[in-house]
């Protein structure tokens, strides 16, 4: 299971090709969304002058793309739109309609994550799905759900006599699960069912296999490379019948493994987040185990890289194709206090094919990389007073309950406000000096329009990355748990972040999304999201690896390029 927040740090960003100013070949993507329950029960929706759009990772969650109703049903709204990318990646969207009469956007809240779907190599049509998931009713629907654990059984993993098989998932409340049952004529298949009362179909249901030992600890399947490292299936209109799938996808053998360990915290020293008298550093994962030490394997330094810890750790039943998943920890003893990196579980995965130490053990080495993507590049080079800005037009508790400007106001939280051992500060007591303002003061440009401003001098030596949420009346209501803005400080002194929707959690990539256009003559326009250290690199063919610098580049976000006879491609890196 991916234990804690995501979020990755990209260090390289495609190139592109200057010749053509093409891209990888474009899929016509029809999108569908049932507007029934908005129109006839809640009346929250009007045909007659609304508009709905589609918005996603795919238009940068912009002003997005027209829905027009279908004439067999006018309750359905559909449309198609050319989507460039390579096939099998996973792209973010939500529904959004707007009446045009003054009352501004209303976002899809309902339903935890953002939808998501991955993309093809020729044209395909998501599903119909309802507005917000809300809908007026229907039969229930069974899904069946099947897992081989021959692999398991095999490695002395689980014990058919002892343990036992659960699915467990969005549906359950990623609790206790279904239980499954093995299959007399194939007892290392697992099976069992799950009906859907509740949501309608288009929904998405993630889910993952557990075992549960026979002293009641969970094991759950490993699923790196997974969108969100889960299992997921839309519900649909009948019955469905789910494929069978090996537990952690893993039908190996076991090996003796070996993984060794280093993690770089020379930035996290210099930002005085890291004691390396009071504070340590752990790995912890699925089969460090993810709970507090003594859990996991504890890291020291290294007395020739100084802020550089390493360990080594060994497995006698380590089983070839499955997932070894780990993040790095902080942790303080005297407070019991960790701090996780963000981003999605790292992994290795062994073959058999691995070199073999002296004691026989096959090795894989990982590091040294920096702990949570942070070089002391990523640290902000001086203070800078920061604003961030917030649309409440029609903003909406997560759970549907308007809010209401006569009486309510609008609080920050987010981790700029601790020194990185507390994500945020604690909801619902949240001071006045965080408490967000629309009336002309505090960064406020225009008194009254429902954009609630904040200002915070960051101080030298933060992070340029900042995580955060909104709140109403202070509480932790805007998302789900971990549904959190993210966005990067891209000037020193002064900086006003770009402006956010309440509800709305985008999460800004690092640097990349580099794009060409017309520039002057001659030229040629290309931009990306920049920041201090990510530099913008050449070269006239993807052969070779001869990449070169463009001159002055480093922190900026656009440059002209002079266009020529011979293709250029183009990419952004950065030392993190």
């Amino acid at each position: 299971m991916n234990m804690k927040k995501t979020f990755s740090t990209a260090t390289l960003s495609a190139g592109l090709l200057l010749a053509s100013l093409g891209s990888a070949p474009a899929v016509p993507v029809t999108f569908q969304v049932n507007m029934d329950y908005q129109i006839n029960i809640m009346a929250a929706f009007d045909p007659a002058t609304g508009t709905v759009t589609c918005r996603g990772s795919f238009n940068g969650w912009g002003s997005g793309f027209v829905l027009t109703n279908s004439p067999a049903n006018t309750n359905l709204y559909t449309g198609t739109i050319d989507i460039a990318g390579s096939p099998g990646t996973t792209y973010e969207y939500k529904f959004v309609f707007n009446n045009n009469t003054g009352g501004g956007d209303q976002w899809e809240t309902v339903g935890t994550p953002n939808r998501y779907f991955k993309l093809g190599s020729a044209a395909q049509v998501i599903p119909e799905a309802y507005y917000a998931d809300t809908w007026g009713g229907g039969p229930s629907v069974d899904v069946s759900f099947k897992v081989d654990m021959s692999a398991q059984i095999g490695a002395g993993n689980f014990n058919p006599l002892t343990d036992f098989v659960e699915v467990r998932g969005s549906f359950t409340g990623w609790g206790g699960g279904t239980v499954l049952t093995n299959d007399p004529a194939q007892p290392h298949i697992y099976s069992g069912a799950y009906t859907e009362f509740t949501l309608p179909p288009g929904a998405i249901r993630e889910y993952k296999f557990v075992y549960v030992d026979s002293v009641a600890v969970a094991h759950w399947e490993s699923l790196p490379g997974y969108f969100r490292e889960n299992r997921s299936f839309l519900v649909p209109t009948n019955n469905l019948d789910l494929p069978v799938v090996y537990f952690s996808d893993t039908s190996g053998y076991p090996i003796k493994a070996a993984v060794s360990f280093a993690v770089d915290l020379n930035a996290q020293m210099l930002q005085g987040s890291f004691d390396p008298l009071n504070d340590q550093v752990w790995a912890r994962g699925n089969v460090l185990g993810w709970g507090d030490p003594p859990q996991g394997i504890q890291l020291f330094e290294d007395t020739t890289r100084p802020g550089i810890y390493t360990n080594l750790y060994t497995m006698n039943s380590q089983l070839t194709g499955s997932p070894f998943e780990y993040k790095y920890t902080l942790y303080r003893p005297a407070t019991f206090t960790t701090v996780w990196e963000g981003g999605a579980n790292k992994y290795v995965t062994f073959t058999g094919n691995e070199p073999t130490n002296a004691a026989g053990y096959h090795l894989i080495s990982v590091g040294p990389t920096y702990f949570d993507g942070l070089s002391p590049n990523g640290l902000l080079p001086a203070d800078t007073l920061v604003t961030f800005r917030v649309d409440m037009n029609n903003a909406q508790r997560y759970g549907g309950a308007a809010f209401n400007p006569l009486t309510e106001g609008v609080w920050f939280n987010g981790d700029v406000l601790t020194n990185g051992w507390d994500t945020y500060g604690t909801w619902g007591t949240q001071p006045p000096e965080t408490r967000m303002f629309d009336d002309g003061t505090h960064g406020d440009a225009v008194a009254g329009d429902k954009i609630y401003s904040w200002q915070y001098l960051v101080k030298k030596g933060s992070r340029l990355r900042v995580q955060y949420k909104y709140g109403i009346e202070s509480y932790d209501n805007e998302a789900p748990a971990f549904q959190d803005h993210v966005r990067y400080i891209r000037s020193v002194g002064t900086y006003v972040m770009p402006l956010d929707t309440f509800g709305n959690q985008y999460q800004e990539p690092s640097f990349g999304d580099l794009t060409i256009a017309p520039g002057a003559p001659g030229y040629v326009l290309i931009s990306w999201l920049g920041r201090p250290g990510v530099r913008l690199q050449t070269t006239p063919s993807l052969v070779g690896g001869n990449w070169e610098d463009l001159p002055a580049t480093d922190g900026l976000s656009s440059t002209n390029y002079p266009v020529g006879a011979t293709p250029r491609f183009f990419r952004l890196v950065s030392p993190n």
